[in-house]
């Protein structure tokens, strides 16, 4: 991730940008969240609770990171880049994706040549095509109104994913999906058309080696609230489409993730895309 460093540092003295101070730094559900003062706001995703792949912190293990409320995300930044836990690595990955947020905004992005769209179909998809994608949540419903079976690489245990129903016969689902074990990612990508990589891989640092096994996929894309990097980085490293979500109202955000049981929902967000292809 200091590669995204250096890059986000650079565009922000070409931009003339300043970069906020860290206001919060939140662990909730699913997502580590950073908060700088002047609007800037991104998230990361953790891997905790159902998606608790790797040995359990505490996430107490934040707490000395308070020292950095009211200094600059800079500051931050550079403290973390060099940590190898994994809830650091999220931290981390959460702070750069609030750097990026100024970065990221619709008329930056056209600025330096990207074209976000808000609305993405997968008409790039074709039925015939081997579609993989790599970490179990997002894009299933759009990948298979355009293909019928596709392939999908997790680290949780297979049988928290799949589907059983018992009874004249016994049915595997959910229906026009084959699950897979992580051993199985390079046979896998190796033969892929379409490979779709959630976000979550930049915080364990196992991107690289999927773009790398993807070595005949036409599009190589990433996907999810992680994926807020500036599309320089990612693009830089292979990625050709990006699928990813912006917050228009931090502090309603940040609200409602602080209160993950009132039920309601995520607001104060919106999608967007860039395709580099």
């Amino acid at each position: 991730m200091e590669k995204a460093y250096l890059q986000i540092l650079d565009l922000y003295r070409q931009e003339g940008l300043k970069p906020g101070r860290l206001t919060q730094l939140g662990y909730f559900p699913k997502w580590t969240v950073a908060m700088g003062d002047n609007g800037q706001i991104g998230r990361a995703f953790h891997f905790d609770g159902e998606h608790a792949v790797y040995p359990l912190r505490d996430p107490d293990v934040l707490l000395p990171l308070q020292r950095f409320v009211g200094k600059s995300l800079l500051a931050l930044a550079e403290e973390l880049l060099a940590k190898t836990d994994i809830q650091m690595r999220a931290a981390c990955l959460a702070v750069l994706n609030t750097l990026s947020y100024p970065l990221n905004q619709a008329e930056q992005l056209k600025k330096r040549g990207f074209q976000p769209v808000e609305f993405d179909n997968l008409e790039f998809i074709n039925a015939e095509d081997r579609v993989v994608l790599v970490g179990y949540g997002a894009l299933i419903k759009e990948t298979l109104a355009r293909c019928p079976v596709i392939d999908i690489c997790d680290m949780r245990f297979l049988s928290s994913l799949r589907t059983v129903s018992i009874g004249r016969t016994i049915d595997y689902g959910p229906p026009g999906i084959r699950f897979h074990g992580a051993a199985e990612n390079q046979t896998l990508l190796a033969d892929a058309d379409i490979v779709l990589i959630s976000g979550s891989t930049l915080v364990n640092g196992t991107y690289r080696d999927l773009i790398r096994y993807a070595r005949k996929a036409r599009v190589i894309g990433m996907f999810g609230p992680s994926a807020q990097l500036i599309p320089e980085f990612l693009q830089g490293g292979g990625i050709n489409y990006i699928t990813t979500s912006g917050i228009t109202d931090g502090d309603r955000f940040y609200q409602v993730l602080s209160n993950p049981y009132a039920g309601e929902g995520e607001s104060g967000t919106y999608k967007y895309t860039i395709r580099m292809f």
